[in-house]
């Protein structure tokens, strides 16, 4: 299984390394997620990764998406009508 190591960035939160695997789905990695920070995430959360610079498909795995080591994974919120916040 090939492993990626990504930083995830959190509202109100340190930054967390993570070791995850790359044929993980965003909506997998939420699940996984909400059991490290001891929360779940909202169900309309999306990932925001850089250095990308966009918004992924939560459908498709990171590898899909080209997500790479080192990437900058952000977990926003989708609460406000077309527009997205840290959560």
């Amino acid at each position: 299984m090939e492993y990626i190591l990504i930083t995830l960035r959190l509202k109100d939160r340190e930054d967390i390394d993570l070791k995850i695997p790359a044929f993980i789905t965003g909506e997998e990695l939420f699940k996984v997620l909400s059991i490290i920070i001891g929360s779940p995430l909202a169900q309309n959360s999306k990932i925001q990764a850089e250095p990308l610079g966009r918004i992924l498909d939560n459908s498709q795995t990171l590898y899909a998406e080209g997500v790479g080591q080192g990437a900058l994974l952000t977990i926003l919120s989708t609460e406000k009508v077309n527009s997205y916040e840290y959560i």
